[in-house]
């Protein structure tokens, strides 16, 4: 740590700033969260051996399980939906129109060379 940092926050550990979360995913939930603290403790104390290969396997294969559930709740419910009322299904089923900004090229270029320098 720089002088600084020291100066303002001690010799405290910061931490990582930015911590991969996953919270997008719907599939990663505290199991996986729960089973994955897990292995890094096992890695901790087994780092070399056989069997620390083996539980990275196990948490990949229960990842891909918990998606591949997801998925196929996911489809389900689409499928169910197109009996129960169609055009809730067609709004949710059609990918969105892209946004476009209105930029001229002309503007986009000046400002990529006022960027630039």
């Amino acid at each position: 740590m720089g002088v600084a940092t020291k100066s303002t926050f001690g010799n405290k550990h910061l931490g990582r700033s930015c911590k991969k979360r996953h919270y997008h995913k719907p599939w990663f939930n505290v199991n996986y969260h729960t089973a994955k603290r897990e292995l890094r403790f096992w890695m901790k104390a087994n780092f070399d051996s056989h069997a620390t290969k083996h539980q990275k396997n196990k948490l990949k294969n229960l990842l891909k399980r918990k998606r591949f559930f997801w998925e196929t709740v996911k489809v389900q419910h689409m499928c169910a939906l197109t009996k129960v009322d169609a055009l809730l299904f067609w709004k949710k089923y059609r990918p969105r129109a892209l946004v476009m900004d209105k930029i001229s090229a002309a503007t986009l270029l000046e400002g990529f060379h006022a960027l630039v320098g």
